[in-house]
C-alpha cells in the first residue's frame, strides 16, 4: 500500500464526480471541462499552502536564532526546530507535485479523446491524493509545532532558553 493509499480517488469515482457536476451544472458541459475547473482550483490551492509553509519555514528559521546556547534544553529546542523543518519540508516537496504542469505526452501519435480524458482523470486523482498528503502532513505538524513552542515557552520561564 503506497503512502498516500488512504487518500486515493479511483479514476472511476472522479469519472462518476464529474458527470453529477455537468448534470448539475450549466456551464461545464464536459469531463475535460470540469477536471480543467478542478485542477485550477487545485492548483490555487496548493499555491496557497506552499506559501504558508514558506512563512512557517522563515518563522523557524528565525526561532533558530532566538535559542540561548547556554541554556540547559537548548540543544533538544534546537533538534526540535530542525524536525519541524523537515517534516514541513517534506509537505513543501509533496505539494510541488500538485503544480507540475501537463502537457502532451511523449507518444508519436495524438491520443484519443477518451485516452486524453482518462490521462486527465488520472491526473487530477493523483494531484488531489498529493495535496490531501501534503495538507494533512501540515495540519499535524502544525498543531504538534503549536504544542512544542507552548512547551518551550513552558520551559523557558522556569530556565533561561530565549535570548
Amino acid at each position: 500500500m503506497s503512502l498516500h493509499g488512504f487518500f486515493r480517488d479511483s479514476r472511476e469515482h472522479e469519472r462518476a464526480f464529474h458527470q453529477v457536476r455537468i448534470a448539475a451544472s450549466q456551464s461545464v458541459q464536459t469531463i475535460v471541462d470540469s477536471v480543467l475547473h478542478d485542477m485550477a482550483v487545485l492548483d490555487s490551492k496548493s499555491a496557497a499552502l506552499l506559501q504558508f509553509i514558506s512563512v512557517v519555514l522563515a518563522a523557524l528559521t528565525f526561532a533558530l536564532g532566538l535559542v540561548d546556547e547556554q541554556a540547559p534544553f537548548a540543544h533538544l529546542v534546537r533538534a526540535g526546530i530542525f524536525c519541524f523543518m523537515s517534516v514541513f519540508g517534506v509537505a513543501a516537496w509533496i505539494d510541488l507535485r500538485c503544480l507540475r504542469s501537463l502537457g502532451p505526452s511523449r507518444a508519436s501519435q495524438a491520443p484519443s479523446s477518451a485516452d486524453f480524458e482518462n490521462e486527465m482523470l488520472t491526473e487530477i486523482s493523483r494531484r488531489r491524493d498529493n495535496y490531501r498528503l501534503a495538507l494533512r502532513i501540515t495540519e499535524v505538524t502544525f498543531t504538534l509545532l503549536a504544542l512544542f513552542i507552548l512547551l518551550w515557552v513552558l520551559l523557558a520561564r522556569s530556565g533561561r532558553l530565549i535570548l
